[in-house]
């Protein structure tokens, strides 16, 4: 009986060491061993974690005996995951996993590399600054107040950490409040409202990727002024055109294959002076889709 306990163990840990895995992971490129499996230069694998789900697919780029190098192309690899080929047909799998992708993974599997859609956002501005009327009277205050906006964007992974995003359409800036004196046009209450042509781009780093992308970014928007209005008489508005830094956080949360719902927070800044500090707060969501 011990004998045969003994050759049972041998076989596995046999059939285990033949196993295709992960071997190292570093950013987009990813160490395999392909024990067990025919692969060559351009056959694509996928990734299975613990419950023989994929959870990502590579490239491989370079065979050299039983270890490969691979470009990982969706999702994510870890240490030590399991691999099976893309091609049922063309190899023997590493497991006991079904060879098409489950429809909880066909999401990010099948995602382009191109998307874009809409994004629709509420802005809450706050401008702080020095009112000073024509008699010379000061005042310091903070007007406040909510505009909405609408952009198209268009998404280019460059790798699957790095996404540049380009983005054009309506943003708007207004604020408002009273001061103690009568300083503006309409005497205790005083306003700005702006309304710009934006052209966007930012960069976003993706520290989740899968079926949900999350990400941090930093991007730049030049701001072409199509009208305006101030009764505060120190605020000078000549120029026609204007800038503003944006720091972002998101996530785009993919229905399907070709579907998502983006989401974004941004922080942004515009140029000003020591007497003028104009800031939003960016809440955006909307729809996108593969091209």
């Amino acid at each position: 009986m011990r004998l045969i306990f003994f050759c049972i163990s041998l076989l596995l840990s046999f059939e285990f060491s033949l196993a295709a895995s992960v071997t190292q992971v570093k950013g987009s490129k990813v160490l395999i061993s392909i024990e067990g499996i025919e692969a060559a230069s351009g056959t694509e694998v996928y990734v299975l974690d613990n419950s023989n789900k994929k959870i990502g697919l590579l490239a491989i780029r370079q065979v050299k005996g039983s270890k490969a190098i691979a470009d990982l192309l969706k999702g994510r690899a870890v240490d030590g995951a399991a691999l099976i080929v893309k091609s049922p047909s063309a190899t023997k799998s590493s497991g006991s996993a079904s060879s098409s992708p489950s429809s909880s993974d066909k999401g990010f599997l099948k995602k382009g590399k191109n998307v874009g859609g809409v994004l629709v956002g509420l802005a809450m501005n706050s401008l702080a600054l020095t009112i000073q009327n024509v008699a010379g009277i000061k005042e310091d205050a903070v007007l406040k107040d909510m505009s909405f906006n609408l952009k198209a964007f268009y998404d280019y992974d460059f790798m699957p950490e790095l996404t540049i995003r380009g983005a054009a359409g309506l943003e708007t800036f207004s604020a408002k409040g009273s001061t103690k004196a009568a300083l503006c046009d309409n005497g205790t209450n005083c306003g700005v409202s702006f309304n710009y042509l934006a052209f966007e781009g930012s960069a976003h780093y993706n520290f989740l990727t899968g079926k949900t992308k999350a990400w941090v970014g930093l991007g730049y928007s030049f701001l072409v002024q199509m009208s305006k209005a101030s009764n505060i008489p120190n605020l000078s508005s000549d120029s026609s055109t204007n800038q503003e830094i944006l720091i972002s956080a998101g996530a785009d949360f993919w229905m399907n294959a070709k579907s998502f719902i983006p989401v974004v927070v941004e922080y942004g800044t515009f140029p000003g002076s020591a007497n003028v500090v104009a800031s939003s707060i960016y809440v955006r969501s909307g729809y996108g889709l593969t091209f």
